[in-house]
């Protein structure tokens, strides 16, 4: 994402952002940006983003695989009371296309600090038994889950959100808040791998006092360890969360699912997107080719989830 400003730009990433917001108004960042902005104001009115042809071959594949572990993770979660909700690209897609964004290949889900602490362990445990693995990515910060995902890219990311004072509607409030989550955040990497959880939650009440409990709560953010861009909602947009369709799932979204969109993604998020198509990946390439380097049939990938799936709902019945 380009910055604004010089401010905005180190806030972002500090002196590093700097440099970087130089370099791009130098090579001519501007005015690619004007050919993107005429490509997208084709595609936004001469075309139906709704009818947009669902994806197939291995980008199909696996999004068949990461819808029936995140079924998987609704029954469980479900049957422990756990409360999400569907994130992101995920809830967007939910909204916007009735399941995955044709060109998405991840899924994201959230839930709130207290539920995700509980939920940690117990679905590490359950998990487990199953071949599934349940992975803190990063300290207090994210749950990775996958299956075989070396092999097949098949990855949910459970990201925790939290409970603060700050008033939605109070700029200057807002801006302070996001201005010191940037700096946090420079402090959060350099030390993430060598902290407890204890001390990592230490840390984080010393330069974020605003995140609370519920009973003094105004609004809902980000984990801000894992929040590059952090969002702020009122509460009410989010919970009780209401239930919404995900290709052949039905799964938990936020209760003002246009309102969350909106501040996600501004008001255009009904059109096609300026940036952000295929952007998982490492060395080895894009998730959706990770299958084909392993030598991974992923339709047999796809039965063993969907077993999986039928064995996990009878055994949870059985506690």
């Amino acid at each position: 994402m380009i910055a604004k400003n010089i401010k905005d730009a180190f806030f972002r990433n500090g002196y590093k952002g700097v440099i970087r917001y130089f370099a791009q108004r130098l090579v001519g960042v501007e005015y690619l940006e004007d050919q993107i902005n005429t490509t997208n104001y084709i595609l936004s009115h001469y075309c139906d983003i709704q009818q947009f042809p669902k994806a197939t071959g291995g980008l199909g594949d696996l999004q068949k695989a990461d819808t029936i572990l995140l079924m998987i993770i609704d029954v469980v979660c479900r049957h422990f009371g756990f409360e999400y909700w569907i994130d992101g690209g995920t809830h967007l897609g939910a909204v916007r296309h009735n399941g995955f964004i044709p060109w998405d290949d991840d899924v994201d889900i959230c839930m709130l600090r207290e539920t995700y602490e509980k939920a940690r362990p117990v679905l590490q445990e359950i998990l487990a038994r199953y071949g599934i693995d349940a992975i803190e990515k990063e300290t207090i910060g994210r749950i990775g889950i996958g299956y075989k995902h070396q092999d097949t890219g098949v990855w949910i990311d459970i990201l925790p959100a939290e409970y603060t004072t700050i008033n939605v509607c109070d700029e200057t409030e807002k801006n302070n808040f996001l201005n010191r989550c940037y700096k946090y955040q420079r402090v959060w990497r350099k030390k993430e791998m060598k902290l407890t959880r204890e001390e990592a939650f230490r840390m984080r009440k010393k330069y974020l006092s605003e995140i609370c409990e519920v009973r003094v709560a105004k609004s809902i953010v980000y984990c801000p360890e894992e929040a590059g861009n952090q969002r702020i909602w009122k509460i009410e947009d989010i919970l009780p969360t209401t239930t919404i369709s995900f290709e052949e799932a039905k799964l938990c979204a936020p209760r003002n699912g246009r309102e969350y969109l909106l501040q996600y993604y501004g008001e255009n998020y009904m059109n096609f997107p300026k940036s952000g198509i295929e952007h998982h990946g490492d060395c080895r390439g894009k998730l959706s080719s990770w299958a084909i380097k392993s030598g991974t049939d992923m339709k047999l990938v796809i039965k063993e989830l969907k077993n999986l799936l039928q064995v996990i709902s009878d055994d949870l019945q059985k506690i």
